[in-house]
């Protein structure tokens, strides 16, 4: 079984860590820990739309923030280092990035890398959420 945490933006910075999950079924939730993946398969922030992109092709490389391309677009510009496909194993995803092909992996000390395949906390799942968007 993996962290069991999310990802949450740290402020308005380039920056992500993990952290325990919201309670879904507030109606306070911080939108800096909701994430939406759009049609161009860049995974985006609700409160910032800026997207996660990787550092490097390496494993153990990182997990950032890029900016979108416009105030309120929900996008970045395409380049596949913020570009994700996801597979499903159940009820959980695995996210590969579409430059590296590494796996998105939560960390033991709150950040974000990137691994090969078959660690355990390299497992998302997909929480209800009350949000509007």
């Amino acid at each position: 079984m993996g962290l069991q945490k999310c990802a949450v933006q740290n402020g308005t910075l380039d920056q992500l860590y993990l952290t325990t999950c919201p309670d879904a079924s507030r109606t306070d939730i911080n939108h800096s820990a909701l994430w939406i993946q759009n049609t161009y398969g860049q995974i985006v922030n609700m409160h910032s739309d800026f997207c996660m992109i990787v550092t490097g092709a390496t494993p153990g490389s990182g997990v950032w923030l890029t900016g979108p391309t416009a105030a309120g677009s929900g996008k970045c510009t395409d380049v596949t280092v913020d570009e994700w496909n996801f597979g499903s194993e159940g009820p959980d995803f695995q996210f590969t990035n579409d430059h590296s092909h590494l796996y998105m992996t939560g960390n033991s000390s709150g950040g974000l890398t990137q691994n090969n395949q078959g660690d355990a906390n390299q497992y998302w799942a997909e929480l209800p959420t009350n949000s509007a968007n």
